[in-house]
């Protein structure tokens, strides 16, 4: 973020979770891959972490029962 400020507007990331009228519940976020497009980002260990961090918890073996 201090190299390219733009970034800012969408981290730290956000996770939305909502359930349709059938009772499915729905996760929905931005993928590292569109945060790259979008700001012109380098892969670099930062957001992989980032992105591990958002897929454990978009993950159901990690979520409580």
């Amino acid at each position: 973020m201090q190299n390219i400020q733009s970034v800012s507007i969408d981290l730290p990331m956000k996770v939305m979770v909502w359930e349709n009228e059938d009772g499915i519940v729905n996760i929905g976020y931005n993928t590292i891959e569109w945060l790259k497009r979008r700001h012109n980002l380098r892969d670099d260990e930062a957001l992989r972490s980032i992105e591990e961090a958002v897929m454990k918890i978009c993950t159901k073996s990690h979520l409580p029962s």
